[in-house]
């Protein structure tokens, strides 16, 4: 964890136009930060909002401008979190964002939170005016800083809970716009939103996306818009003590009553900041055959799911691949290997020299898990335990216990994409299925990645108060 000493180089602004949760946001991040110094903004339409909010960073001239919106209840610690993996990132990158629990979408995607690199606002200010009537000015002005060498980050930080608790007319008005800017999520949308529709809040939705999928004029960025009018009486007043966790729990309890595959986006988050990354590398390596002066590649495949990613970006540097399975032109031109193994390792030979570059699966690369599951960490663990996750992580550990006399009495299935048999060959079981069989043992979390979301999720079980949760 980032000391509080670097909370000193943090402006924190939170974007408000009047949302119930407003005054709890601000209570929250000062709880948890123990700055009270932070400026609430709200101007419409957005453009001015964000325009001003990178304004102020850049006058109190500090390391950090972060940006919240006041729909956001940030989790305790997430701020700080968030603050040390900017410090872990290039010079180069201009922002940061987490992901958010959002309550209509089911599931964790990235909104309302942006940490900005301050001595880059200068540089971002000019274009905010370019993009002032698109949909989202915010993600547009950040393309443009990617395309000028600035670039930005989307990380799997659990950072906090979005639109929970908000004002009908304001649920109303999201709901009308999600109809426009999430065409692809519209038939999940109404699923989900009709399996929850007793629910005040999701009849609201539902009606405002009705109202956004009739409207035939013109996108409307200003908040006031008639269009955005919902005709029923808002008294709801201000919320100002809550525990973002807590709403947590009792959302992912509905959720998982309701069935997981019922959530819109409930695995999208993962595979976006997966795939991103994922495709960083790719520019990475194309980028070094770029630097080796050949125009043309062999290509040995043996991993089909890197094949077009990887034809894909090499196109867009200008570089072509000869063929495939060429296992004798390596005189002629350079071969690149996509090996078949675990690590998805590509290796591109060069006269008698190799480049190497790693392009990992979701989660942590293999040759780094016994250096997670460290002997001091597997020593601490009591003889019997069930464990949460099926992947290489849990893999290792199922190794490892053999070797330090733990017996797991079962593995969770952590995600619907997961195989049914675990590494001991057993059926998974569910997180309510393990924890009411096993209501005495200890839990690991076998993950890294996304140890956060295992853990919210766990936290909507029945845990008994015999039971520790160790998280890696």
């Amino acid at each position: 964890m980032i000391s509080n000493q670097y909370l000193s180089d943090l402006t924190i602004i939170v974007r408000s136009t009047g949302e119930r949760t407003t005054t709890l946001c601000r209570t929250l991040i000062t709880e948890d930060t123990g700055i009270d110094d932070i400026q609430i903004v709200g101007k419409i339409p957005f453009y001015v909002t964000l325009a001003e909010c990178l304004e102020i960073g850049l006058k109190r001239d500090k390391e950090w401008t972060l940006c919240v919106d006041a729909d956001v209840l940030p989790f305790p610690g997430a701020i700080t979190e968030l603050l040390y993996k900017a410090t872990t990132l290039d010079n180069h990158y201009f922002e940061i964002q987490g992901l958010v629990f959002d309550k209509f979408f089911g599931g964790w995607r990235p909104a309302g939170v942006h940490l900005y690199r301050t001595a880059f606002i200068p540089k971002a200010l000019p274009l905010i005016s370019e993009f002032a009537h698109e949909m989202r000015p915010e993600t547009c002005m950040l393309n443009a800083m990617m395309k000028s060498g600035y670039d930005w980050a989307q990380t799997s930080l659990c950072f906090g809970l979005h639109d929970f608790d908000q004002h009908a007319n304001d649920i109303f008005r999201k709901a009308f716009i999600h109809s426009w800017k999430h065409k692809d999520l519209l038939i999940p949308l109404i699923d989900y939103w009709r399996s929850r529709a007793k629910e005040s809040d999701f009849f609201t939705a539902l009606k405002g996306l009705s109202a956004g999928i009739s409207h035939t004029d013109d996108y409307l960025l200003d908040k006031s818009a008639q269009c955005y009018t919902y005709n029923e009486k808002d008294d709801t007043e201000a919320i100002e003590n809550t525990s973002p966790l807590e709403l947590l729990a009792t959302e992912l309890q509905t959720i998982r009553t309701l069935g997981y595959d019922r959530a819109p986006v409930w695995d999208w988050a993962e595979s976006f900041w997966h795939r991103k990354d994922r495709n960083h590398l790719l520019h990475q390596i194309v980028k070094k055959l770029k630097s080796f002066e050949y125009e043309k590649y062999a290509l040995e495949n043996k991993n089909l799911c890197l094949l077009q990613p990887l034809q894909q970006t090499a196109k867009h540097f200008g570089l072509n691949f000869t063929g495939l399975h060429f296992h004798n032109t390596l005189e002629k031109s350079p071969t690149v290997h996509i090996t078949e193994d675990g690590k998805l390792t590509l290796i591109i030979d060069k006269s008698h020299h190799k480049y190497r570059v790693d392009v990992p699966r979701k989660g942590k690369s293999v040759d780094n898990l016994r250096d997670t599951l460290s002997k001091e960490f597997m020593l601490s663990l009591p003889d019997n335990v069930i464990v949460y996750g099926a992947g290489d992580i849990a893999s290792e550990f199922h190794y490892k216990s053999s070797v330090y006399n733990i017996h797991v009495n079962t593995y969770m299935k952590s995600e619907p994409s997961h195989n049914e048999i675990g590494p001991d060959g057993n059926k998974l079981a569910t997180p309510e299925e393990a924890i009411g069989l096993y209501p005495e043992s200890d839990i690991v979390i076998a993950s890294i990645a996304f140890k956060n979301q295992m853990l919210h999720r766990l936290l909507a079980c029945p845990i008994t108060s015999h039971q520790k949760i160790w998280v890696l």
